[in-house]
């Protein structure tokens, strides 16, 4: 229970005429006994047509619960006007932005802007790729809840996935943190 699965989801397949009962049916009812937060994450790759008619089927879904999030923010298509368009409940923010926390001397204007433009428009935001302790404390420090990497955890299958969990408990990266504190200096 809890649990946040997040599933891409490309343009094409939002204008499909069936894209909402396709997603119904394949993907909520067979998860609905699990009480899983399910996302949809919109792919930036190629361009989203015809926003009003996407944004009426975005808004039925998240009437049955799911949220929608805008994946690898700032690299590809129209993604403010996305941002105008559709109802989005989070931002992913692209790891090229989370690497030059590490890179740029300490200056992140446009990653700093994203995440106070999140702030703005009420949405959680999500660094993606985030690998090192620094990259984590800037972001935590900047309201950046969410973190998706290697600094959490390498890309796992199902059973490994199931016993990573048993190890580490319900909230692994506070566990991390805390054996860290102890062991690290400050960043």
């Amino acid at each position: 229970a809890g649990f946040h699965v997040g599933v891409n989801v490309a343009a094409e397949h939002l204008q499909h005429p069936d894209f909402v009962a396709q997603v119904r049916e394949q993907l909520l009812l067979p998860l609905q006994q699990l009480s899983l937060s399910v996302t949809l994450e919109l792919t930036e790759r190629s361009l989203i047509k015809d926003g009003a008619e996407v944004a009426r089927k975005l808004e039925q879904l998240r009437g049955c619960g799911m949220k929608v999030a805008i994946d690898d923010f700032g690299t590809g298509h129209c993604s403010l006007s996305y941002l105008q368009t559709f109802t989005i409940d989070y931002l992913k923010i692209d790891r090229g932005f989370i690497n030059a926390i590490e890179s740029l001397e300490g200056r992140t204007p446009v990653l700093d802007a994203i995440i106070q433009l999140s702030h703005e428009l009420e949405l959680e935001v999500l660094g993606e790729g985030v690998e090192t302790a620094l990259q984590f404390s800037y972001l935590q420090r900047r309201g950046v809840v969410f973190i998706q990497g290697y600094y959490y955890a390498r890309p796992m299958d199902n059973t490994a996935l199931v016993a990573w969990l048993t190890d580490r408990g319900e909230q692994p990266i506070e566990r991390e943190l805390a054996l860290q504190t102890r062991q690290e200096p400050d960043v």
